[in-house]
């Protein structure tokens, strides 16, 4: 994701005004990802941990946007009337339970670079509006998440089915991010001459996967090794062999959790062949429906 620091020429924000004797929290929250309290009380405390209570104001709010939410946080100089700090940050709707830390981790930073012997002076009544000058500062900050899958694929030619279950690992900042992943996936019995086989799958993929306003592009080069098991057979089989695809998925944001249309492409033909001679190729193509849930999230500057 990325930060913004951007001054405004506007000290005063909903009308309201820094007072002199002690910090003001203010905290609106129309997108109903800021929880008021809980984001006030840890405010509190780290205003007392770095003795700025008497000089403080600060306003957050967050608002929704196309791309999910956006939090802005302003902090202003209660003695001259000054923004200190004026930061946008888009997330989204997904990173909301870690909104609060993230809040934290900013005005932290920030604070740990003022000199702390300021903090004690007594400070006049209410300020002026003092225009200040327009500055942009960019940060990045990496972002892991990590996520459960599950597909359910059609296939052709020949026709047939299977399902995948798996974990996956993106990193990154921004839209775009890294992608790796690890399945495990399961076809339907197939027939063959005089019995069936199945294939089981273990598959490593590396990729990335790029987010839009509320969809979301992945794409990924899977290997791995397939077990085919042959059943009812006079004498059945188990054959390892090496696998490689090309798989795309395309996912709509739907809040806690993404769905949509996925392709897989294997570029090589494969044929097994049965008793008396009857073969019969492995699918090279998959066509599906995945749904995705991210488990856990983190952000380091």
């Amino acid at each position: 994701m990325r930060l913004e620091l951007q001054t405004t020429f506007f000290l005063l924000l909903l009308g309201l005004t820094p007072t002199a004797r002690a910090y003001q929290i203010h905290v609106e929250n129309p997108g109903r990802c800021l929880v008021k309290e809980e984001l006030k009380q840890e405010i509190g405390k780290l205003f007392q941990a770095h003795r700025a209570q008497k000089r403080l104001f600060v306003s957050i709010s967050d608002r929704p946007t196309n791309k999910g939410l956006r939090i802005e946080i302003r902090l202003l100089d209660a003695k001259t009337g000054a923004i200190m700090l004026d930061r946008a940050i888009d997330l989204p709707k997904t990173d909301c339970p870690r909104s609060t830390k993230l809040i934290q981790l900013i005005l932290s930073q920030f604070l740990a670079e003022l000199p702390v012997d300021l903090w004690d002076e007594e400070i006049p009544g209410p300020v002026s509006v003092i225009p200040t000058e327009h500055v942009r500062i960019e940060q990045e900050f990496t972002a892991l998440t990590a996520l459960m899958f599950l597909s359910v694929n059609g296939r052709a030619q020949p026709w047939g089915g299977d399902a995948e279950l798996g974990l996956a690992l993106d990193v990154g900042a921004d839209a775009f991010r890294l992608l790796g992943s690890l399945a495990l996936r399961q076809s339907l019995p197939s027939d063959l001459g005089s019995g069936k086989f199945i294939e089981s799958y273990a598959l490593l993929g590396l990729g990335g996967r790029y987010s839009g306003e509320h969809w979301m592009l992945r794409f990924e080069l899977k290997t791995g090794g397939l077990l085919l098991t042959g059943m009812d057979y006079a004498k059945n089989f188990h054959t390892w062999m090496a696998w490689l695809e090309a798989q795309l998925s395309f996912l709509f944001d739907l809040g806690s959790v993404a769905l949509g249309p996925q392709i897989s492409v294997q570029p090589f033909e494969k044929t097994i062949v049965a008793d008396q001679d009857q073969s019969r190729q492995l699918a090279r193509f998959r066509l599906g429906l995945v749904i995705t849930l991210p488990f856990w999230d983190r952000s380091m500057p």
